[in-house]
């Protein structure tokens, strides 16, 4: 009899059991009871396509919400979290399981400031190189809050919702865009959608943000020849606000040198909390 992976899926019907438990760690761990909730209602939309899985290692996510997440559609991305302090059962899932092909291009998607260090030491332990990793800060606004943004478009422009054509002309500026990565965005547009913002004369789409994986505020971008407009602003106000009315805090993590958008997240309220890390496993 094959022996079972330490890493054992988690059953549809407990992932709301996890999700409660992190309700108890809000704000600190907002992102993840909102990825928890994407990833629901993903498999609920569109069990057949399996776009994320969800493990735990030996089945016991109660004990400290330990958990390991695979997301494949375009990407190779693992979102890991646990409440255990010193992350020894993290660590020791990661070492050992064979359910992650790591000669994959692997990004490992927003970890936690208490967990880079063990993701770095289990990379190095494995022998894998980082090929980069990027540090984003977490800004984050109480959904309370958010539900009265008042959302403001200059004149000339709208915000309208995102369809999924939409992402090719997403994609074709989107700084971290990679072979497939245009059905890497269509995806969340698909699942999560977004909101946009047009030009009146001619529905020319000039700035958007997306919701991503973790239900949150992703793919935040303007066209350079409509910056400094405030249309950021206006679409990133509509879509927390959106967010905020479906039960959550909006979030968002932004680079910690992109000092513009700190600031745009500050003054429409949103206040500074952890940070996170983006990180890719060197692929040979």
């Amino acid at each position: 009899m094959q022996e079972q992976d330490i890493l054992v899926e988690i059953p549809n019907e407990d992932l709301p059991n996890l999700r409660d438990l992190y309700s108890k760690q809000l704000p600190f761990a907002t992102h993840v009871y909102s990825f928890l909730n994407t990833a629901m209602k993903w498999m609920k939309v569109s069990p057949e396509k399996s776009y994320i899985k969800i493990f735990s290692p030996n089945g016991d996510w109660r004990s400290d919400g330990t958990f390991v997440a695979l997301l494949q559609w375009s990407c190779y991305d693992l979102f890991v979290f646990t409440l255990e302090e010193t992350c020894e059962r993290l660590e020791h899932a990661l070492m050992t399981t064979q359910r992650i092909d790591w000669s994959q291009v692997i990004l490992f998607y927003a970890v936690h400031q208490n967990h880079t260090d063990t993701v770095y030491k289990v990379l190095e332990k494995l022998e894998l190189k980082v090929e980069h990793s990027t540090k984003t800060d977490f800004w984050w606004m109480p959904k309370e809050q958010a539900s009265q943004l008042t959302v403001a478009c200059p004149e000339n422009f709208e915000i309208k919702i995102l369809k999924p054509e939409h992402a090719e002309i997403i994609n074709e500026i989107w700084p971290h865009r990679y072979p497939g990565s245009v059905n890497y965005l269509r995806t969340f547009i698909e699942m999560n959608g977004g909101h946009g913002v047009f030009t009146k004369t001619d529905g020319k789409l000039v700035s958007w943000v997306l919701k991503n994986q973790m239900g949150t505020l992703g793919i935040l971008q303007t066209i350079d020849a409509y910056k400094r407009m405030g249309l950021g602003s206006a679409v990133t106000k509509s879509l927390s606000r959106e967010i905020a009315l479906e039960g959550h805090n909006p979030l968002g993590t932004v680079l910690v040198e992109n000092t513009a958008s700190q600031a745009m997240f500050r003054n429409i309220g949103f206040s500074p909390s952890d940070w996170c890390q983006y990180i890719v496993v060197e692929h040979d």
